[in-house]
């Protein structure tokens, strides 16, 4: 019963909480292979694991002799001892159970899957042959279509298919990246590792591991295709053809037609920012720690369920059951012993050497990155993200990270993202959201970090955090910078707060063909928190506030960045410019009598694109890199 007990745990405590933990870091981002193996290696051994506890609970401590007629002796004299009585019939039956069920329901999945999948292949192939022409120089079948697209198709002969308009939108360094990342899709057979993780999910499509697993393994067998592209054709040309095949690319794509280098995947942005700004690959004792990590979850739990055999093999005699604290405590240790994946302490020190990590302030775990020059002497900036959104928001610009608005502020400048309470991986917690507690979540960390004063500036949602950490922490911001937030309710125009009547759960479902739906759901602790967190968020939007006196208490100078078609008006805006201390008075011709308050209209921009423009970084550089910005004397 002990052995059965300790499998049954491990399976639920892994299936439920191992996927998330998994997701924290970047580790798997930075070697795709490793992290493949290491993600098949947990899912698959959470589904052994529950049948071997069946079975574990149906024969408890089978005996193995030195022969195998012995062993099977002995089973069968510990079958009948367990049967001998009722109790023993109660745990026998269903513990067979559990292991018939688990173990004939994954050979079911995996006999439909590999058939569905092969027959598929086999005609897409034939399809793609007979339609297509073959053009040795490329190594690929050459097919007549108005959709820009390349892939491979894992059939015998492996195939990989380009459209003639992938040829016209790309130049030869970039179609010769393309061909190199499906040429390594087919050389490491990726569709067994996916295959893999597809039978998981669909052999145990409750398991909240299961389904990550098939998603994060999609996700790294591109990734992995993408590292032994770039070995080809260096980084540049894939990235750019990553950028030409996704936004050429239809809003849908065309039946029986795969995109090419999955560019239409949400996780596109991403794979492009990690080609332009690649990061050091995991050393050789790092990889061997996620060699010994993966053994040990895949043989794990089978070296656990054989253990009070080989205990008995070992000692020469037959034992019923490891019923002793000294046994038990055995066990457990040898299911532990480099297990690092699930150890959150180790698991926090990975993403911390990553720069990425959480701090426990005010009951909440909060999620922070930190990038930029750690060693400039700069005031750091503590950057906040809108509503629905997370640090990440920051890294999206037209043309990849290089010209968004957080690759503009990290040139010689320490910049930390967080990610606010229920946003991107900062779980939610129960207490209400409000800008307040916001606000002192942030200057926890801003202590947290050991850091005197820092510059601050938020987007919307975090642009009222922002304002208000400067107006209950004065002490802690040296310059303040607020985008897309007025100081009241009022200040929205009306059909906007006729908007925040709508916002709550309702919405959810609706929601999930989004792109924010997909952005959260790939980061999110909890992703079935998603309608706890609209419902939260059209709360706090709801709620009345006016912060016009205690802004006169502000002692940082403060900018106010907004859209000449935002959703707050330009009165709204004038009056809000005021209460910082701008739009007091002419600026005098050599602008001696300008106001440290500065405010920047962004032309063109709405209340949804601000994050995304380039000329918000720019402006806001020279406002934070101003040596001086004393306030003159008003009156």
């Amino acid at each position: 019963m002990t052995v059965a007990a300790v499998l049954a745990a491990y399976a639920a405590i892994a299936g439920l909480a191992g996927g998330s933990l998994l997701r924290r870091g970047r580790w798997a981002a930075r070697d795709p292979l490793p992290g493949i193996v290491v993600w098949l290696a947990a899912t698959w051994s959470v589904i052994v694991a529950t049948a071997l506890a069946g079975l574990s609970l149906a024969v408890d401590s089978t005996a193995v002799g030195t022969q195998l007629s012995a062993m099977i002796g002995a089973c069968i004299i510990r079958l009948r001892s367990a049967y001998a009585t009722p109790g023993g019939i109660m745990a026998a039956w269903p513990g067979l159970f559990v292991t018939t069920a688990v173990t004939a329901w994954a050979v079911l999945a995996a006999v439909r899957y590999l058939g569905t999948d092969r027959r598929f292949a086999l005609r897409h192939a034939e399809a793609a042959r007979l339609v297509g022409r073959k053009a040795p120089a490329l190594g690929a079948v050459l097919l007549d279509h108005a959709v820009p697209a390349a892939y491979s198709i894992a059939s015998r002969p492996p195939t990989v298919v380009v459209t003639s308009a992938a040829l016209r939108a790309l130049d030869a360094t970039q179609l010769a990246a393309v061909l190199a990342h499906e040429q390594a899709h087919l050389r490491a057979r990726h569709q067994l590792l996916r295959a893999l993780a597809r039978i998981a999910r669909r052999a145990a499509p409750f398991v909240p591991l299961c389904r990550h697993a098939d998603e994060q393994v999609a996700t790294l067998v591109e990734l992995h295709a993408d590292d032994v592209a770039t070995r080809v054709s260096g980084t540049a040309p894939l990235a750019a053809a990553l950028a030409i095949l996704a936004t050429a690319t239809p809003s849908g794509p065309s039946p029986g037609m795969a995109p090419g280098l999955s560019a239409t995947s949400a996780d596109v942005l991403a794979r492009i920012h990690r080609l332009l700004r690649p990061a050091v690959p995991a050393g050789p004792l790092r990889r061997r720690l996620l060699g010994v990590g993966a053994l040990a979850l895949a043989a794990g739990p089978v070296l656990l369920a054989l253990l009070p055999a080989m205990v008995a093999l070992a000692l020469g005699r037959v034992h019923t059951a490891l019923t002793s604290r000294k046994a038990m405590a055995e066990s457990i240790r040898l299911t532990r012993v480099n297990s690092w994946a699930g150890d959150p302490i180790s698991s926090r020190r990975w993403l911390r050497s990553m720069g990425m990590t959480y701090t426990d302030v005010n009951g909440l775990s909060l999620w922070y990155d930190e990038h930029g020059d750690s060693d400039s002497d700069r005031t750091p900036l503590v950057l906040l993200h809108g509503g629905l959104g997370s640090g990440e928001t920051w890294v999206f610009g037209p043309a990849g990270e290089a010209d968004s608005v957080l690759g503009q502020l990290t040139r010689g400048r320490r910049v930390i993202t967080a990610d606010l309470q229920g946003h991107g991986r900062t779980a939610d917690i129960a207490r209400p959201l409000r800008y307040e507690t916001m606000a002192d979540d942030i200057a926890a960390l801003i202590r947290h970090l050991a850091i005197p004063q820092a510059d601050v500036m938020g987007y919307s949602l975090g642009g009222g955090t922002a304002l208000r950490l400067a107006i209950q922490h004065p002490d802690l911001v040296r310059r303040l910078v607020v985008v897309s937030q007025p100081h009241k309710l009022d200040g929205w125009y009306p059909e906007v707060r006729a908007g925040f009547q709508a916002m709550g759960s309702q919405l959810a479902e609706p929601m999930k063909q989004s792109p924010i739906y997909q952005a959260y759901e790939k980061v999110a602790p909890r992703p079935e928190d998603w309608p706890v967190l609209l419902d939260k968020i059209g709360d706090a939007i709801r709620q009345p506030y006016d912060w016009s006196a205690e802004i006169a208490t502000i002692a940082a100078p403060a900018m106010l960045v907004f859209g000449d078609a935002d959703s707050v008006s330009p009165a709204q805006i004038a009056e809000f410019y005021s209460l910082v201390g701008g739009g007091q008075r002419d600026g005098n011709w050599d602008g001696s009598l300008r106001p440290a308050a500065r405010l920047a209209i962004l032309p063109g921009r709405v209340h949804t694109d601000m994050f995304l423009a380039p000329e918000l970084g720019s402006a806001v550089t020279g406002f934070l890199d101003a040596t001086a910005l004393i306030p003159p004397p008003i009156g």
